[in-house]
């Protein structure tokens, strides 16, 4: 699925875009960035790290920042030069032992029942597998958009701090319960 075209290269004739579902073997809702030629031909994969990118092209097309990240793994930052698709400079990469350090952990990510909707839960900072805690949902079950993020966030910090669960399900419509071994 075609997410968004970044940049066309008419004198080369070539497009740069973000798309998403073309690889079985990862999620299929992390954008990845590519370059194809206009005939359909030669489809590259420029952003091969295994998470969710954006692109983002300077107005001439020369360079690109590509940033991505997974519910679990902080974002990475590169820029690239798009002739060659070289790196160029590393600019950033979030780092997280503090928070682990501190108890904090990564979202839980999970499938329902066929693997056609997908949750994630941010487990309670204190969490112990042998108690119960409070949830919070944070679901939307609308039929046009999938709303479960795809990127690291620290959004829910607060609530897990005060001990809750927050689970943010893309769902069609049913109820589903998810037992986690507490890994």
């Amino acid at each position: 699925m075609v997410r968004y075209v970044n940049y066309v290269d008419a004198a080369k004739r070539q497009i740069y875009l973000e798309a998403s579902g073309m690889d079985p073997k990862v999620d299929s809702y992390w954008v990845y960035g590519y370059r194809i030629n206009f005939d359909g031909t030669g489809l590259k994969n420029l952003t091969p790290e295994a998470g969710n990118h954006q692109i983002n092209f300077s107005k001439d097309g020369k360079y690109y920042v590509d940033t991505w990240s997974t519910v679990s793994k902080a974002p990475t930052m590169m820029l690239n030069q798009t002739s060659g698709n070289e790196a160029v400079m590393h600019l950033e990469h979030g780092d997280i032992p503090k928070p682990l350090a501190a108890g904090w952990r990564p979202p839980i990510v999970f499938h329902t029942a066929g693997n056609a909707d997908l949750g994630v839960i941010h487990p309670p900072l204190d969490l112990d597998p042998y108690k119960k805690y409070p949830v919070v949902e944070d679901i939307y079950e609308g039929p046009q958009d999938s709303f479960v993020p795809h990127t690291f966030s620290t959004r829910f910090e607060p609530l897990t701090a005060l001990g809750f669960a927050v689970a943010q399900i893309d769902g069609m419509g049913r109820t589903i319960a998810v037992r986690h071994s507490g890994a």
